[in-house]
């Protein structure tokens, strides 16, 4: 009996210590397949959440900041490049506004400080051809002819055309046909001086002078002080300025008025047209023509000068000073043209020349005088 129930003691004891060994073991192994089920989820969501949601990590928004560390565009060196310049022209715009319009003002006023002193330069050159003259020579009656006939229109025209610059008025179509007037007086010049039998230096200064700053003056005219525009404009303009310079030559003004000045203009044309034609009969001859094309010079000036007065009088604009010293000039002309080139006052077409010169001086007297108690 007491080993038997030695034996009931022992196998219970037994069973016990294989029980808590069990025990023991399984939970060993389930804390290992927790954790082990743990590695995988996180393994796997770890995995899961790099390859199939990855567009969500990366996706770009204008909600928010986007981090460098998801998203770095790659942008170009000629586009950082055009972003730099953008930006620069945009921080000068900003900050220096005031310095680059003070600094476009006086480049302007810089040009229209040049073309006034050009045209009076122009003038002064002319003056410095009399005292010149006058000095070698003397005052004498070929001096007064030479003075009033080739030298008094182009200083009153350069003065004029001065007046107008700083008065800015060279887009007028006034100025205009005055600047052109004198560019033909100046390039015609020096085919005269070129034609004589020695250079005269004094006029060669004169005539350069007035090819350079009659083509800067008509410039600014068309395209103004700024230079706004470019060739095609001023091709433009020359080609509308000679339609309207031929259409009104033949257009026969509506005021009694420029009737008479519309004549004097045809009766210089005429006078022009024989210069021609003696200039023709010399070349073919071979005798000197350089006498005959100064005349047409100063002719060709004159009636560039009768179709300004013509225009203005149609206009009822003859009070304007410009055209009060246009008058005084013309008169001068048609004076010389009397006296000198048509055969004298005793001819019909020298009384004629004398007539237009009383007609302009009493013209521009009295547009003075009604200035002048207006």
């Amino acid at each position: 009996g007491g080993g038997l129930a030695s034996r009931s003691s022992s196998a219970h004891l037994t069973v016990e210590v294989a029980s808590d060994r069990f025990s023991d073991y399984s939970n060993d192994n389930m804390k290992s397949s927790i954790l082990a089920v743990s590695l995988f989820a996180v393994t796997f969501s770890t995995v899961a959440r790099a390859f199939s949601f990855w567009p969500r990590c990366v996706k770009v928004t204008r909600s928010g900041p986007i981090s460098p560390i998801f998203y770095q565009p790659q942008v170009s060196l000629a586009s950082q490049q055009r972003r730099m310049r953008r930006t620069v022209l945009k921080l000068t715009d900003e900050d220096d506004t005031g310095e680059s319009s003070a600094m476009a003002v006086s480049k302007i006023e810089g040009r229209k400080k040049r073309v006034i002193l050009g045209y009076k330069a122009m003038a002064l050159a002319y003056a410095a051809v009399a005292l010149n003259s006058a000095v070698r020579g003397g005052v004498t009656t070929n001096f007064l002819h030479m003075f009033a006939g080739y030298l008094v229109m182009p200083i009153g025209l350069s003065a004029i055309l001065a007046d107008a610059a700083s008065h800015d008025r060279l887009n007028s179509d006034t100025y205009k046909r005055m600047n052109m007037a004198m560019l033909a007086q100046g390039l015609l010049g020096l085919v005269v001086v070129s034609l004589g039998p020695r250079l005269n230096l004094p006029f060669i200064v004169a005539f350069g002078l007035t090819c350079i700053n009659t083509v800067k003056g008509y410039t600014y005219g068309v395209l103004g002080l700024e230079k706004q525009g470019g060739i095609a404009s001023l091709v433009a303009e020359l080609k509308s300025g000679s339609k309207s310079l031929l259409g009104g030559f033949f257009t026969l003004p509506t005021k009694p008025i420029a009737m008479i000045y519309q004549v004097a203009t045809y009766s210089v044309s005429v006078m022009k047209l024989i210069k021609m034609k003696e200039i023709c009969e010399s070349l073919q001859s071979g005798s000197p023509i350089a006498a005959s094309a100064a005349r047409l010079n100063r002719l060709v000036l004159l009636s560039l000068m009768s179709y300004t007065l013509k225009d203005a009088a149609d206009r009822d604009r003859l009070g304007g000073s410009t055209f009060i010293k246009l008058n005084f000039l013309s008169a001068v002309g048609f004076a010389i043209n009397a006296i000198y080139n048509s055969g004298g006052l005793v001819t019909p077409l020298g009384a004629i020349q004398a007539f237009f010169a009383a007609f302009f001086s009493f013209n521009g007297l009295a547009s003075y005088m009604r200035n002048q108690y207006a």
